[in-house]
C-alpha cells in the first residue's frame, strides 16, 4: 500500500512539473490581444510598447516587466516605459506580482 502511495505522489509531482513547463512560451498576438497607443516614444519601440501593454492587460506581469525594461534601454526618453516598469511592480489585489 505504501508503494502505491509513493507511485501516486511521484505521478502527481511529474504532472505538476509538466504543466508548468507548458505555461512558459512566447505568447502570440491572438493569445494576448493587441492595442495601439500613441506615445512620444521613438518610432522603433512603438510595436514593442504596444505588445508590452497587451501583455500587461493579459496579466503576464513578468513578461511585461522585461518588455518595458527593454523599451527603456532602447529609448531612455520614453517616459511611458518607465511608467510600465513601475506599474507592473505595484502589488495588485487580484494576484501576486513578481
Amino acid at each position: 500500500m505504501r508503494t502505491l502511495g509513493v507511485v501516486c505522489a511521484l505521478m502527481l509531482l511529474s504532472a505538476a512539473g509538466w504543466c508548468d513547463e507548458q505555461h512558459h512560451h512566447d505568447l502570440t498576438e491572438s493569445e494576448v490581444g493587441s492595442v495601439h497607443f500613441v506615445t512620444s516614444c521613438a518610432k522603433d519601440v512603438e510595436a514593442d510598447f504596444n505588445r508590452a501593454v497587451a501583455l500587461l492587460h493579459s496579466f503576464q506581469y513578468e513578461d511585461t516587466r522585461y518588455a518595458f525594461e527593454d523599451i527603456g534601454r532602447k529609448d531612455p526618453t520614453c517616459a511611458m516605459a518607465q511608467w510600465g516598469s513601475r506599474d507592473v511592480a505595484l502589488p495588485r489585489a487580484v494576484g501576486k506580482r513578481p
